[in-house]
């Protein structure tokens, strides 16, 4: 069971932008009019559909699956077992600046996103093994922040300490953690450490002396200003 002492859950499917890439070509396929109710999270043996459905993106079904819960939990695809699959509201943001060729904007909007899912993600025991109510669990954002030296770094085999110390599985849960952190900005790796880039320091401090709340407020305050300035430019 997941666990803030050295067993962090992973769903290990990665966040790099092919794999936002891949879902997204899943979510025009499952527009089609034959996969409107198809539910996409089912069995897959002996489902032709599923095959079908999956390889638009040419993928394993078993691979497809893992893939799209994974952006659910990143925030980028509405919660859902049915098709069509749906964008979020800072998904569609991240989607339409995409579509439109604004690479500098889409890519903060990734980070952000990625950011939040960081922020308010916790580890329960519950059946899931998280929760993305960060009430309900340990932060494991938190407890890394806590963790570091006076640098604002830990290094590799520390951060792997906090991670995977607690367990024997075969494969361990710290590659796709570090690559979360990076790819939200929030880190960057030098030299065998983990090196807070210091991205958000007006949210950081709001995270470690308001809470959760005010720290979520201001990071949507800031996607909003974002959202503004993308259509201006589009004008």
């Amino acid at each position: 069971m997941a666990s803030i002492n050295g067993d962090w859950f992973h769903s290990r499917s990665s966040s790099n932008l092919e794999e936002l890439l891949a879902v997204r070509t899943l979510v025009f396929e499952s527009q089609k009019p034959e996969y409107i109710g198809f539910g996409w999270s089912g069995g897959r043996e002996g489902n032709q559909k599923m095959y079908q459905f999956a390889v638009a993106a040419n993928i394993q079904p078993s691979t497809m699956q893992t893939k799209i819960r994974a952006m659910i939990r990143y925030g980028f695809i509405k919660d859902g077992n049915q098709c069509p699959l749906m964008w979020t509201r800072i998904g569609s943001l991240w989607n339409d600046l995409y579509t439109v060729g604004n690479d500098s904007a889409a890519h903060q909007v990734y980070e952000l996103t990625l950011t939040i899912s960081l922020a308010i993600f916790a580890f329960n025991d519950s059946q899931v093994q998280y929760s993305i109510n960060p009430a309900n669990g340990d932060m494991p954002l938190n407890f890394l922040l806590n963790n570091l030296d006076n640098n604002d770094s830990i290094s590799l085999r520390e951060f792997e300490t906090l991670v995977d110390g607690n367990t024997s599985r075969v494969g361990s849960n710290t590659p796709y953690w570090k690559r979360d952190l990076i790819n939200a900005g929030l880190f960057r790796e030098t030299y065998g450490r983990l090196i807070y880039t210091g991205k958000y320091p007006e949210y950081s401090v709001t995270f470690y002396f308001m809470g959760i709340n005010k720290f979520l407020y201001r990071i949507t305050k800031y996607i909003l200003t974002q959202k503004h300035k993308a259509h201006k430019e589009e004008k």
